[in-house]
Order: structure tokens, then sequence, then C-alpha cells
């Protein structure tokens, strides 16, 4: 593994790949058989310098099914493992064997400097019995089975494959052709990898508003149809093949390894009765089927009345619902997950009564300008008010179509259990990123619009609230995280009504769906019912389910799976009638909008666990249903008290001017650190850790001008102070509310050890505390029980100290690092010949300066880099942070700065501070977000050379 700069990852994994470690010579010279028993020296890895290798059985691994490799300590870069089994056969038999390896991170360069478009990070071979039969290197689509056509002899086979990934989570499947499921190979990145599954014209809806059905379908097409309808009926959820994990449940079935860990939990009886009545089809349904494969019984009749069975299992279920409301409007395609503008005047909120298939019309049009226009819905706890949002307003009416009053400014409004609304709305002047578009927030506010609140600091976006089985608020979160990845990253994300309590529910560092949208906890349950869809994420795309018992990134099929089967991925055009406005009835049955029907208009879905699906509602002309919701009074969510003193916040003070100005430490938050070692260790010593930097990521006021630097740069930097850690690793300080906030974890010298990879806020007057770093995930416990209380708990919280370099701390190179060089370095490097051919002045170059360019050019400093003309581009990884991995502990500069016969001068700690963040913040150049362009400048620069040559 390469732990440099990854300036050229694809160099790291080929040279990884091309190594023939001594496992797989050891292996080859045997024919391929493993030595089980020996145990390997590793590389001589930053803080890991006794690692062994060694082989690890795996008795769990279900062939033709997703198994996750474990990993190197983050960020596991070009790593590669070996795997090995036997297959033993009484004769020589031909097989077919497929191997896929699951890395679906890719990169993407620029055609035109002559670099790859697109290619996979992962690359693989297998051997058999010692003869290497198929590889993948990166390119293209992975060998088919038929590709994998070999020759077992009689008695032991020995399989020994090798993979090797760039970064994230990876893993692989094994099958065998006949013998263990079929794995699915998906194609292409940009668009849906496969077609969605449709409605077959005999699997009629349940009702179809205000129009005849066709039934003389002939006896031949009720057959066919009926026969495809059985075979793809499931009793039970099973994993996709090669793309979800899997483990046997209590009755031995194969299934999603998430499905096993949560049989104990409670069901619903109305769960329990579909369930039921599916299982009493079974022997039947397999019976025949069974016939029809073995022998030349078409069994026409039996597979007609089945088929009519099953639709009364429909029938049954779908008619057990409670009232149904829902929003018809045309489908359309959202902004990405921007979508606050969203809405219709061509719009109606009607109430769909499955038990007597009767439709109300509550509000027949928002044609009038009294109405504003209608994108979603959502019904309050006591079924008596349908709030609405759209066109960029919060409204509601009561269900009984009286009193339609509009609220104020937002969008997906959802009341609270103490009945008080929560919704997204525009933070004016702050643009997210690259967008050059408004941030947009959670706020809260009375149910009559009064006291209205901001209750979230994120830069970018957080949409598609709703309330959690416990009170607190889950939503989608679109974020950059600390310089992270472009693609990935829009994960779940809770907090308590009040803005306290921002916690990470699940995603994060999952690239595959790369997003999550629209969360409904199922009533009484610990999942979440989402869907799963790409980088923009549009509101659309697979539905599936969540829960993050096991890890908050845990691993395919364990973590999430999906209940529509029609893909496994989505790319970044998931189709305008795509899976949408998912809502959970109870642990069995998914309401969701979809266009399965003809036209694709979407209709109103029921989906069972198992992923099978009946078409409930079908509406009459163009436009769709959408948003539906019980109609009816639930059980309220627990009411969580504030725990905030937040004051009402003022839209109109200038963002650049409530940022830039001195924390308000009337508005601050409280910290208690309990031991910052949980979570680093081994890697980092007892003993080592002294500070905290506390650092923020000011959210723009504008929009984006060009790249801060060469680095993987989202926003300024900001120093807002350092906080001391006592030697049991604790610390209890304040830092300002409502700000984007992370931390670096410095020694003595000011180096950093360890930094966060996601930022945090606090709310005005919260206190929190934490054990320790979790940003490795590794199941982080309180510490030993020995009774003693964190020393810094003892002492007043600690206020830190805004440095005084004259930019209220912002990390600005020219005014805060290269006065440092000027003063204690550019006597020998600087002029015609500078000592070691390095200049460290601060003379203008195109972009930036000479030290500047020098230092990152020369790879004095360890960074990651950017790409494009924002240099914050998907070369980046989006993978957790691992200690002494990259930073000042791994830059050549610092050698210098620490060397006393270097220079014959001492650089005090303060002067060494700077050079240190700015290396540990990723080397930012500007302090702002008005530059002009690079690209720009670039293309100015050849245009005059191209004059000169």
């Amino acid at each position: 593994r390469d732990q440099g700069p990854l300036l050229n990852w694809m160099d790291n994994v080929a040279s990884s790949y091309a190594h023939e470690f001594p496992v797989e010579k050891d292996a080859m010279a045997q024919g391929g058989q493993a030595v089980l028993s020996q145990a390997y020296r590793a590389p001589n890895f930053p803080a890991t310098p006794q690692a062994v290798r060694e082989w690890t059985p795996a008795p769990d691994w279900i062939d033709g099914y997703y198994q996750e490799l474990p990993r190197g300590p983050a960020p596991s870069a070009g790593e590669s493992q070996y795997l090995y089994r036997t297959i033993t056969v009484d004769e020589p038999t031909d097989i077919e064997l497929d191997f896929i390896l699951r890395s679906p991170e890719a990169d993407r360069r620029d055609n035109q400097r002559g670099m790859e478009h697109w290619r996979r990070t992962g690359r693989y071979w297998w051997s058999l019995n010692g003869k290497k039969s198929l590889s993948w290197e990166g390119r293209g689509d992975m060998p088919l089975a038929h590709e994998g056509r070999v020759t077992l002899k009689r008695g032991v086979n020995h399989f020994l494959a090798k993979v090797t990934n760039n970064r994230h989570s990876y893993g692989f499947a094994f099958s065998i052709k006949g013998l263990h499921p079929a794995l699915r190979h998906e194609k292409g990145f940009e668009h849906m990898w496969r077609e969605h599954i449709m409605d077959l014209a005999t699997d009629l809806p349940y009702h179809v508003e205000g129009g005849a059905v066709r039934r003389d379908f002939s006896k031949e097409q009720r057959y066919k149809e009926g026969l495809q309808r059985l075979r793809a009926l499931r009793f039970f959820p099973e994993p996709m093949p090669g793309v979800e994990s899997a483990a046997r449940d209590s009755q031995g079935r194969i299934v999603p390894a998430m499905e096993q860990k949560l049989e104990t939990y409670p069901t619903s009886p109305a769960g329990d009765r579909h369930v039921a009545r599916l299982a009493r089809l079974a022997p039947d349904v397999e019976r025949v089927l069974k016939v029809i494969d073995t022998t030349d019984k078409p069994m026409h009749n039996e597979v007609i009345a089945l088929a009519e069975a099953l639709d009364g299992v429909w029938d049954q279920t779908i008619g057990e619902l409670p009232k149904l409301v829902y929003l018809e409007r045309p489908t359309y395609v959202y902004d990405s997950i921007m979508y606050e503008e969203a809405g219709t005047r061509d719009a109606a909120i009607k109430v769909f009564d499955p038990k007597s298939r009767q439709i109300e019309t509550i509000l027949p049009s928002f044609n009038d300008e009294t109405y504003a226009p209608a994108n979603e819905i959502s019904v309050s706890w006591d079924g008596k008010t349908i709030l609405i949002g759209g066109g960029k307003t919060v409204a509601a009416i009561n269900s009984d179509g009286t009193n339609y009053r509009r609220i104020t400014s937002g969008q997906s409004p959802v009341e609270m259990p103490d009945g008080r609304l929560v919704f997204f709305d525009v933070d004016a002047g702050q643009s997210p990123c690259k967008a050059d578009g408004p941030r947009r927030l959670l706020f809260i506010c009375d149910a009559d619009g009064q006291n209205r609140r901001l209750v979230s600091a994120n830069t970018c976006i957080d949409t598609a609230p709703s309330v959690m089985n416990d009170g607190r608020v889950i939503f989608a979160r679109w974020d950059y995280g600390v310089n992270k990845n472009v693609f990935n990253r829009h994960g779940l994300w809770t907090q308590n009504p009040d803005g306290t309590g921002m916690d990470l529910y699940f995603g994060n560092t999952v690239i595959d769906p790369r997003s999550f949208s629209r969360p409904h906890q199922i009533p009484g349950r610990p999942e979440v019912l989402t869907i799963f869809g790409p980088h923009h994420s549009k509101l659309t795309g697979l539905m599936g389910l969540v829960w993050n018992e096991e890890g908050r990134e845990a691993r395919d099929g364990l973590g999430f799976r999906r209940i529509t089967r029609d893909t496994a991925s989505v790319g970044d055009n998931p189709k305008p009638w795509s899976y949408q406005d998912p809502y959970p009835i109870n642990e069995q049955l998914f309401l969701v909008s979809f266009g399965g029907r003809p036209g694709h208009k979407a209709a109103l879905y029921l989906y069972d666990r198992s992923g099978n699906r009946k078409c409930i509602l079908e509406s009459a002309g163009k436009r769709g249903v959408h948003s539906a919701k019980p109609l009816m009074a639930r059980t309220r969510a627990n009411v969580i008290p504030d725990r905030s003193r937040a004051v009402q916040w003022k839209p109109n003070v200038d963002l650049h001017e409530r940022l830039m100005s001195d924390p308000d430490w009337t508005q601050k938050g409280t910290l208690m650190l309990q031991d910052v070692y949980q979570g680093i260790e081994p890697e980092i010593k007892r003993g080592q850790v002294k500070y905290l930097a506390v650092m923020e990521q000011p959210a723009q006021s504008h929009g984006r001008g060009g790249a801060m630097g060469v680095g993987t740069i989202w926003y300024a930097n900001r120093f807002l102070g350092l906080v001391p850690v006592e030697k049991d690793g604790s610390a209890h300080f304040e830092v300002p509310a409502l700000r984007s906030l992370y931390f670096h974890v410095l020694d003595k010298d000011g180096k950093m050890l360890m930094t966060q990879g996601s930022d945090f806020h606090v709310m005005p007057g919260e206190v929190r505390s934490c054990i320790g770093c979790h940003e490795q995930r590794k199941g982080i416990t309180s510490p030993p029980g020995d009774g003693r209380t964190p020393v810094a708990i003892s002492k007043p919280p600690v206020t830190p100290k805004l440095p005084d370099w004259g930019t209220k701390g912002i990390i600005e190179y020219e005014t805060v690092v290269q006065p440092v060089f000027d003063k204690y370095c550019i006597e020998c490097h600087s002029g015609e010949k500078p000592e070691g051919r390095l200049n460290l002045t601060g003379d203008h170059t195109l972009a930036y300066n000479m030290s500047y360019m020098q230092l990152t050019d020369g790879m004095y400093v360890h960074f990651t880099p950017g790409t494009g003309h924002t240099h914050a581009q998907p070369s980046n990884d989006s993978d957790e942070q691992a200690p002494l991995s990259r930073g000042t502990v791994l830059s050549r500069l610092t050698k210098y700065i620490e060397d006393p016969e270097h220079c014959k001068k001492k650089i005090p700690f303060a002067d060494r501070l700077k050079v240190y963040l700015w290396i540990d913040t990723n080397v930012p150049f500007y302090s702002h977000y008005r530059q002009r362009p690079p690209k720009g400048l670039h293309e100015q620069g050849v245009d005059k050379l191209s004059k000169l040559h």
C-alpha cells in the first residue's frame, strides 16, 4: 500500500496488483495450494510496524452472495488481498465459475488531458490449481460466467484469487453455474444500470380512478403472464446475488444478513396476516412450478388459478389498509436534492378508501392564487391536518377540506410530537459549494409559523425531514464533510427537534448507493424505509431499508438492503417515474409511487418486505399519485424537551459579516471529551496528544469563484484556537454555536495526529459529551470502569483563543504562512540558485505564488490533491480518516522545520503552528470564495505561450 499523496492512484493500484507477494509465491509453488499455517510480515505501514498477515477462515460466507473483505488501516489505498478455497469432485467436471469484485468507486478524469474518463478502482485474477484462468483489469465489464469455463480434476482442486482495490469498502462474490445463484453483473455508471420492471398487462391495479379495466385477455396470455408472476413471487426476503451479504435465519433460509439480525424484533398483526396469506400459497406454487420444470405438463389451469389466488391475497391485504390521502399531480424531474421551489398548481388532494374503493376530493385545485403550488403532503399526529409543501411555501388544510392557510416559507413540512413543525428552507445569500444557489437548511416553527428558528449549520443542504419513533428528526444531508469526495456522503442524519444532538444515522462512507432520501422509520421497529439514489439524488431511485445497529456504515445486505429488485445501483439519471415518496405502513407493507403502468404515470404501489408488489391505485388523466400516507390518528412519538437557548435567526444580517466577526460567545455550546485516545489507539500512544485544534468551515456568502488551492478544498478553513488535552485524554471546552466545526488532534509540537472527516454543529446552550474519536468506527466503548472522573470535568471549560493573524483565524497562505518563510527561510531559499533548488519567496505565479507552487509541486508537503478548476473533485476519497496517515507527520517540510541544524534558527511554536495548520487543512492558498478560477488563468497562460512559441 502506498501511503503517499495519492497523486496517481492508478499507479498505486497497478503496482500492488502486479506485485507477487510472498503468499502468492508460496501458493503458486504448490500448484495453487495456500500455505494456511504461514504468517507473513506486512509492509512497514505508518503506525503499524509489527503488523503481520495471516489466513483467516470465513465459515459464514455463503456462495453466490456478497462477502465484504476486511481492510487495513484507512485509508486502505491500493491494498491487495488473497482468497483461497478448495473444490472437491469425484470425477473430472467442467464448470462455469463466476467471480465478481464489488468496488464501485470510479475516478473521472478529463479526456482532453489524455487520461481515462471512467475507470473502476478494483482489479482481480483467479487461478485454479496454480494456473491463472481469468482476470479483470478495471476496464469495461467484468467477465461473465461462460468466460470462466474450467475443468475440475478428480479430487481436491485449489482456487486462489487476488483482489486489489483503491479505497473504501470492497468485497467479492463467488458462484458456480447451476450450483449457486447467478451473480448480478451491473453495467454502466451514469444511468440506471438496469431497466425497471414494468407491470404485466394481466396484473391489474386494485383500483383505477374513473375508468374501466380491461379484463378480456386470452387464456394463453393469462397463462404466460401468470407463470411469470409465480416465478417472480417471493415468500421471504431473499438477498440479491452478488450484491448483498447473506445469512441463514432461524428456519435455515438464506436471507439478507439484516433480516437474520432483525428476527427477534416485534411484528404487526396486519403484517403477519399478509405473510400468512402468502405462505398458504407457497406449497401449491412450488408444486406447480416443479411439475412445469421437470415434465412436459404446462399446467395451464393450475397456473391461472394460482395467479388469481395471488390477486386475492393482495385484495385482502389492500382492503385492510386505512384511508390513504395523496397528492395528485404531474410526475416531474426534481432539481437534484435541492427542491425548495418544486411544486405545481396542477394538483389536487384526494383520499382513497381501500375498503370501499371510493375516492374523496379534499382540495380539487391549486389554481386559485389563494393557494401556493403543491409538491408533497404529510399528516399531523391526530390525523386532522394535512401539511402541504411546495413553491417555497409551507401551508396546511384541515382533513375535511376547510381552513387552508399559508404558514411560512419552506418545503417538506412535518409535524413534530409537540405540535411544532420542522421543514427546510433557504438561508438567504448562502451558496453550497459549486452550485451557486442558496443553502437549504432545517428550520422549526410553531404551528402558526411563529417562533421560526434555524436548527442547522450545514454548509450545504438538509432536506426531507421526518420524525422517528423516539422523537428525533431524521433527514437527508448533502454535505462534503471535510474536504471529501464530490459524489458521496449524502447520508441520513438525526438531531433533536431543537437542533441539538446532531449525529450520523447511516451512510457517510457508503458509496453505492450514493445518496439516501425521504427517510421514514417503520412504526415500532428500528429500520428506516428510504430511497436509494445517485449523487444528485433527485428523490427517486430504488426503495430499501436502512438499519444502523450493526454500524453506521455497515455493509450491503446488513446495514442496508433493497426492497425493489429492478437494479442494484442507480446512476446519476434515474427515471422521473422511478420509485419515490416511500412510506411504511408496518414492517411488512410499504407505500411507494412508481411509474410501472403503461405510460409511466406514477401510480401508488404496495410493496411487501419480500419485494412483491401490487398497484393499489392508478389516477385518471395524466397526473400521478404522490406522497400517499394513512389519513388516521397515530401514536405520538416521544416529546424531546428543548436543550437549546436558541434565539430567532436574523437572515437579513450579512452572512460574510456574521461569520467573519469574532465568534459570539454568548451563543455557544460546551463540549466534554472523556478520552481522546478511545478510537485512535494503538496507533497513538497515551501522552502523545496535547491539544485539540478547533476548526471551522465558514459557509459561502455567494457563488464560488474557483479553486482555493491545489488540494481538495471545499471551504475556507478557520482556526478558532487550541484546547489543552489532559493527561487522561479528557478536555472540557466551549465552541461557538451554529458553526460548521471539526477538530485536529495535535501533538506537543502542533503536528496533526488525527483529524475528522465530518463536520458537526452545536446549538446555543447545548452541552454535549463524547467518549473518544469516532472517525474510524472501531466500535467505541466506554473507558474502563475504574471510578475515576475525567480530569477536565473538574475544571471550568476552556474558551479557545482566536489567533492574532489579522485574518480572523482564516488560514490565508500569503498573510499567515508566507511571512514565516520570509522570516526564517528566504535568506537561503531565494534568488536565481536557491538552496536545494527550493524557492520559498512570495513572488506571484500565474495562480498562486512561488513558495506555494514549489512546496506542493515538489511534494514537500503531504496533501490530498484535487482535480478540475475548483480542485474539489471526485479523485478524492470519501473514506474514513486514520491516525498518522496524512499531513504534517508525513511531510518532508516538517523535518526541515524541526531540524535545529538545518538553518541554525529555532522556529517558535506559534510560527510552526501556522505552517502545520496550513498543511493539515490540505494546503489552502486563498481565504475567500471570490478568487478568479485558475482554469481561466491557465487558458490565458496557454494563449500567451502559444504566441511566443
